[in-house]
């Protein structure tokens, strides 16, 4: 998508996902009555999406219940891997994602939410406080990798997709140019909170990632 809309990108992995399988809730359906009361599992990222693909290739319940992702790339994720979603809530943040849930879901409905180790409580905490049972989880952990030098030119654009991979950029000490961009504003928290990027302008993308990139693009940088 970005590449036929003139945006080159090149993908730079900083974080590995480390899965924490042994912890995933197993053998729950038993518990519910029918499809209809069954819960959702909850995918925050696209980490969250590969780790759920894992899961599920050993734990029958977790591929049986529907898929709810926070927005498109998480969808995507799941896509390639073999599974489409229940739903996609086009969310950038927890805050966006818990108020599509309270939109369009009843209380009655359960969700579960493997959350990782640099998670914030801020999703599981709105939908108990809006009525809605959620069990949370360590569902898998973000390691930064150790990275050899990458080249960042002036006018590259650096776009961070979480507060793990700002924290791995900066502990790897890579160059960060002027422009950055983020999802979230839990993101954009520790960008600016990091020395490592203190001569950057951080902005962060508003609505689904894909589109949000093109239209800064056509706006910042399309010649």
């Amino acid at each position: 998508v970005l590449s036929k809309s003139g945006v080159n990108m090149e993908n730079i992995p900083v974080v590995d996902l480390v899965p924490l399988l042994e912890n995933w809730p197993a053998n729950f359906l038993n518990a519910y009555d029918g499809k209809a009361s069954w819960p959702y599992l909850v995918l925050t990222s696209p980490f969250a999406a590969k780790c759920a693909v894992k899961a599920a290739a050993s734990n029958a319940d977790i591929g049986r219940i529907p898929w709810l992702a926070i927005g498109e790339g998480t969808a995507r994720a799941c896509f390639r891997l073999g599974v489409t979603v229940a739903a996609c809530a086009r969310a950038r943040n927890a805050k966006e994602l818990a108020a599509y849930i309270c939109d369009r879901f009843e209380t009655s409905t359960g969700f579960l939410l493997p959350r990782s180790n640099q998670a914030s409580p801020q999703l599981e905490t709105t939908l108990r406080a809006a009525g809605f049972a959620v069990e949370s989880w360590l569902g898998y952990e973000n390691s930064p990798k150790q990275m050899p030098s990458v080249e960042v030119r002036p006018d590259d654009v650096l776009v961070l997709s979480s507060s793990s991979s700002a924290r791995s950029w900066a502990e790897n000490r890579l160059k960060a140019p002027h422009e950055i961009l983020c999802m979230g504003e839990n993101a954009r928290k520790t960008i600016t909170s990091l020395d490592h990027f203190a001569d950057s302008r951080v902005t962060v993308l508003s609505g689904p990632t894909s589109e949000s990139l093109i239209n800064w693009w056509n706006k910042h940088r399309k010649y």
